[in-house]
């Protein structure tokens, strides 16, 4: 089969299934029918794309070098999910990796410079997902060769950093290992690739002119900080060679170089000589050797905060930001983002499955409450957010849109360290003595890792963890399901049912206990720092907030609310039930196939 794109063609062409409603009448969020959509589909087959030259052909004898990539969709077309993507299912298993290599940053050094180190691979590691999400929402490129190898080179530039996502007396020591070099460069590179793509539709696109002025945007906001990767990436590379051609000069003049202790190289089983051991403590401190790191961080700092800039003050407002900018399929990020949170709660079961066993009744009962809790994060996470296009922030407000992508990237930080703190509880029952560090998946850091602080130091720290990412975790939901339908309606539930001047003592009283346990959970590190009972209360806090939340929607049921925080009848659903349709037009499209 064979889409003709031809400027010649333009004038005859058979409409596109969304310029059909459009004929019809059919605005934005009112769909086709099913059977409509199927008749519609099925005469679109040979749709003529305006302003293009080209010939894509979607057979197999004849493949493209390179195509011109299409814009999705315009304003006001009925936008319809597309089918599941198995090249982004693939893209995400690096994120498995990923998520694991970072937990073993924060299990290795769960200090304040873990935390930084934490972050500054975390965020850039997220931002190439968040590139490919918000380019294939808006426009799609044609399986041609050149558009093949793109994909290609992306994956492995994120393989290679993923690869070098390393414990803080690594990354952090850029004078004897090659991580940081191999990190940066990494970042930088698919970095650059991102940026190609958007040259490439200021080139050529086909869409419409606003396209151009995207891509025009994404070049400058993201190009700027992309440099920021190069520097780091420069400024490792010169303390990585300077170091071993000073070293090669001192081997030479028969110094000794290295340890006379040997000592067991990271990640691997094997023993070998490593550089003096005060050049490779992992501590609190911080020297100019945590240069690239913070450089690397600081990629997504500026370009959200040069985004947040363009969207709150630079776009106009009442829909004019249309003339400007292209629209985002709302329902393929939104399946993308819960595919994205399934990563990031994958990442708390592998840490609670792939770890030493300890037979012990204190051993299992934190392991049950840590699943447990994983399971209703899951539950309550997906209960709270939105499953249509229609009830979702980016469909609200630019600015909405814009302040949920950033609580989502928080979010999903929050969840990965909760993760790493359920492994962190459950590894205080393998360790023999105090400087017995077990064997991890990831391996240590070799810098005596969690093992080099004493007990009690150790379990502080790791309820700091713990308490400071689940306050993290609930505080970010609350604040997305604001986003989604504003303060103002949200505020609207307060008031009892057709008594606008007072406020229903059932919702002031379950806010009130939200906050009360957002608030416990910050501080539960002051009280306790067994791990068993860390656990427990972790396991009744999360029980608690989906209780209430419970409590809330059914207060609105009864109220009569029209302004309730989600769809009740969505609200009745377990969330992990794909719920059967036998709608007659669904069942019409089953017979006209």
């Amino acid at each position: 089969m064979t889409v003709e794109f031809s400027d010649a063609d333009a004038d005859v062409s058979t409409p596109a299934p969304a310029a059909m409603e459009r004929e019809k009448g059919v605005e934005t969020a009112v769909p086709m029918t099913p059977s409509e959509r199927k008749r519609a589909l099925t005469k679109s087959q040979s749709y003529h794309a305006p302003h293009s030259m080209l010939t894509v052909s979607l057979s197999s004898s004849s493949q493209k070098l390179i195509s011109k990539p299409r814009q999705r969709q315009k304003w006001g077309d009925t936008q319809m999910l597309p089918h599941v993507n198995w090249g982004d299912l693939f893209f995400d298993l690096f994120y498995v990796g990923a998520a694991f290599n970072l937990s073993s940053i924060l299990i290795d050094q769960p200090t304040g410079r873990g935390l930084l180190y934490f972050f500054g691979c975390f965020f850039p590691i997220m931002m190439i997902w968040l590139d490919k999400l918000f380019y294939d929402s808006r426009f799609a490129a044609n399986d041609d060769a050149v558009h093949r190898i793109q994909e290609v080179a992306i994956i492995i530039a994120l393989a290679t950093a993923v690869l070098h996502i390393r414990p803080v007396g690594i990354l952090g020591n850029p004078e004897e290992y090659a991580d940081m070099l191999a990190f940066s460069t990494a970042l930088f590179i698919a970095s650059i690739l991102h940026v190609a793509r958007y040259v490439e539709i200021l080139i050529w696109v086909d869409g419409e002119p606003a396209a151009k002025g995207v891509a025009r945007a994404e070049l400058g906001y993201r190009g700027i900080p992309s440099l920021f990767y190069l520097g780091a990436a420069i400024f490792s590379g010169i303390q990585f060679y300077t170091n071993q051609h000073d070293d090669y000069h001192r081997f030479l003049a028969g110094d000794n170089i290295y340890d006379t202790n040997e000592t067991t190289y990271p990640y691997t089983n094997t023993t070998t000589l490593t550089y003096k051991e005060e050049t490779k403590k992992a501590d609190d401190g911080l020297s100019i050797n945590d240069l690239p790191i913070f450089l690397c961080f600081a990629v997504p700092l500026v370009y959200y905060g040069m985004l947040w800039i363009r969207i709150l003050y630079c776009m106009p407002g009442g829909g004019r930001h249309k003339q400007f900018s292209v629209p985002m399929n709302i329902d393929f990020v939104i399946h993308r983002y819960g595919e994205w949170t399934m990563l990031m709660l994958g990442e708390a079961i592998l840490s609670l499955l792939i770890v030493d066993l300890a037979l012990s009744p204190e051993y299992y009962l934190t392991f049950y409450a840590g699943i447990g809790s994983v399971i209703l994060l899951q539950y309550m996470h997906f209960r709270s957010q939105p499953s249509h296009a229609d009830g979702h922030a980016m469909r609200r407000h630019k600015n909405a849109g814009v302040f949920f992508s950033s609580l989502q990237q928080i979010y999903s930080a929050a969840l990965v360290i909760l993760g790493s703190s359920y492994k962190m509880l459950l590894l205080e029952y393998t360790y023999e003595d105090a400087q017995d560090h077990r064997r991890q998946l990831a391996g240590g850091g070799g810098d005596g890792g969690p093992a080099s602080f004493s007990t009690e130091n150790r379990r502080q720290r790791v309820a700091n963890l713990f308490g400071g990412s689940l306050a993290v975790v609930w505080l970010t939901s609350d604040m997305m399901i604001l986003a989604h339908k504003g303060v103002e309606k949200n505020v609207n539930r307060c008031y009892q049912s057709g008594a606008r001047k007072h406020y229903s003592k059932g919702f002031v009283i379950l806010i009130m206990l939200r906050g009360a346990l957002i608030v416990c959970a910050a501080t539960l590190s002051f009280y306790v720092t067994d791990p068993e009972e860390i656990a427990l209360l972790g396991l009744a806090g999360i029980v608690a907030q989906v209780i209430l939340r419970a409590m809330g929607s059914t207060l609105s049921s009864h109220s009569g609310s029209s302004h309730d925080l989600q769809n009740t009848t969505d609200d009745k659903k377990w969330p992990n039930i794909s719920h059967g349709r036998t709608k007659e037009d669904d069942c019409a499209i089953e017979g006209e196939a």
